[in-house]
């Protein structure tokens, strides 16, 4: 599977995430904070993947998910994902309330 595929698939763990992370409800913005400061700082991509992306929610058949997450939202590069950041990627994928 091409890593921009993942967007087709996206939804339904979407769903679970929303389900694992905040009960079902959309991510507001104390909980987005809450979120990130849980991750671990800084918010690296490993970080990220074993504590926001655990492969019990997402497969691991999707490559280069995370990479492209970073790729897309990591504005500075400097490899991390600020609070500013992580929200934006989580208002983009439709987890954050609007």
């Amino acid at each position: 599977m091409h890593p921009r595929d993942a967007e087709l698939i996206w939804p339904d763990y979407q769903k679970e995430l929303l389900r694992v992370f905040n009960k079902g409800k959309c991510i507001d913005d104390n909980r987005a904070k809450k979120l990130w400061e849980g991750i671990g700082q800084p918010v690296d991509k490993e970080k990220f993947k074993k504590k926001f992306l655990p492969s019990w929610a997402i497969p691991a058949d999707i490559p280069g998910l995370v990479d492209n997450i970073f790729e897309d939202y990591d504005k500075n590069d400097d490899g991390k994902l600020d609070l500013e950041e992580f929200k934006k990627f989580l208002k983009d994928s439709g987890l954050m309330c609007p």
